[in-house]
């Protein structure tokens, strides 16, 4: 008689949660928005992680010093060229003003980024505990917690530009050294880079989930954040190029869609050039664009979102409990609050 009660090898946990990560990018559209608005900031994507910190690395062909000379040396030159060439006053204002009213609206951005990321990671909290999560909500909790969410992405875009700054100084000092050696540092300088990106990157995003579900102040996020990492560091790392790869894959195949999808409107152009009708030309070309735009916005909010429901659902699965979740769960008993909002 066959055995019927053979227990199941149990799923490793990053596969379950990638995989209900997946499942939840790609019903929960409503967070699109958000997750759209995140990207901004580009925290949380380990295959961008990846490819940023290959490009950093290989680029670097020349001093590092003596490129960052450069320049600032050209930008005064050019100031004082801008100067001798407009003989006005008035211009260098005029130039002023739209440098001013540039940085202000990035700042703005990045500014509303933080929002939306704080936004999202309440809002794939309460998903998961069967509490509302609606966006005027998520916003105004991401908004709460502005301050906080800020700090935690200054710190560890300042980290990671320390780590650059590191690395690539002394690997730029001995590329003298030859040939062999220019490809050797610059095989050891990605690995070490892209070695710690990654830890910083997890880290950074299991703080932002202790920041916001459970009401951790900063440090205490950070110190949390680095503690689940030490502990959990395999199932991180798993979870990093599990997520990378169908990330990769998705990818892939959403190009081919936007490929496959966009000949009508190619065979409508070549028809347009034919016949020679504007009116057919510029139809196709603007549907064309519009169309490209909105998979574009499409995909990096799919993609986003999956990302930062992987580390979520991670971090429900391996960093809930302890002093600081207990205390925010009764604050929020007794006055229907967030710790964090005033």
């Amino acid at each position: 008689m066959l055995r019927t009660n053979i227990q199941k090898k149990d799923t490793p946990i990053y596969r379950e949660v990638v995989k209900q990560a997946f499942h939840a990018a790609w019903h929960d559209r409503h967070l699109w928005p958000l997750a759209f608005v995140t990207s901004f900031i580009f925290s949380a994507g380990i295959y961008d992680i990846l490819w940023k910190g290959f490009n950093t690395i290989s680029t670097q062909d020349s001093s590092l010093l003596v490129e960052k000379g450069q320049i600032i040396t050209s930008i005064g030159s050019g100031f004082v060229l801008a100067m001798q060439r407009t003989g006005g006053f008035l211009n260098i204002i005029f130039g002023l003003q739209l440098v001013l009213i540039l940085a202000i609206l990035f700042v703005a951005a990045l500014a509303f980024a933080c929002i939306c990321q704080g936004g999202l990671v309440f809002a794939l909290g309460a998903r998961r505990r069967g509490e509302p999560s609606g966006l005027a909500l998520s916003l105004r909790i991401g908004g709460k917690a502005f301050w906080s969410v800020a700090a935690l992405n200054a710190i560890s875009l300042s980290c990671l530009w320390i780590l650059r700054f590191l690395i690539l100084i002394p690997m730029t000092i001995n590329l003298s050294s030859g040939e062999n050696a220019h490809w050797v540092l610059y095989l050891l300088s990605f690995i070490l880079f892209s070695g710690l990106q990654i830890i910083i990157t997890i880290v950074q995003i299991f703080a932002l989930n202790a920041l916001i579900l459970q009401g951790a102040t900063a440090a205490q996020a950070l110190a949390r954040g680095y503690e689940l990492f030490k502990r959990h560091w395999i199932i991180a790392i798993e979870t990093a190029f599990l997520q990378a790869l169908i990330a990769g894959i998705s990818i892939i195949a959403f190009a081919g869609f936007v490929f496959v999808t966009i000949i009508p409107i190619v065979m409508a152009i070549i028809t347009s050039i034919g016949l020679n009708s504007a009116g057919l030309y510029y139809s196709a070309t603007s549907i064309g664009f519009f169309f490209m735009f909105l998979s574009f916005c499409t995909g990096i909010a799919f993609l986003t979102h999956f990302q930062y429901a992987t580390w979520t659902y991670l971090y429900r699965r391996i960093g809930e409990g302890g002093a600081v979740a207990k205390l925010h769960r009764i604050y929020r008993q007794l006055t229907g609050r967030y710790s964090f909002e005033k």
